[in-house]
């Protein structure tokens, strides 16, 4: 598992970063069927998915949104920049941009 520190009032904690080889080491499975688990939970069998789930709250496991669209090659962000947020005509930009985060693209405005 890999590691990263936080440095907190001169105290040094070790954080675990888990991620699906992790999850697949620790519960003998393979990264395949961890992946496929977290994405077409259909196509697994039941007990292995319990498995699977087992791990991620054990390690703490959060998908990284940002390693999967990478991997994809689409971000999926969208950022609005505007001059002056009380300006009205600014609105109708801001209700697409709430559209397209309940979309599930990740927005910045």
């Amino acid at each position: 598992m890999t590691t990263s520190a936080l440095l907190n009032a001169n105290v040094v904690i070790e954080i675990g970063i888990a991620n699906t080889i992790d999850l697949a080491k620790k519960f003998a499975l393979s990264a395949s069927t961890v992946s496929r688990t977290l994405t077409r939970p259909e196509k697994v069998a039941a007990a292995t998915g319990e498995r699977v789930m087992k791990a991620i709250d054990e390690l703490g496991y959060e998908a990284n949104i940002f390693a999967r669209n990478l991997r994809q090659g689409e971000s999926q962000v969208i950022d609005l920049v505007v001059s002056d947020i009380l300006n009205t005509r600014h609105l109708l930009e801001l209700e697409h941009t709430r559209i397209a985060y309940i979309g599930g693209y990740l927005t910045g405005a």
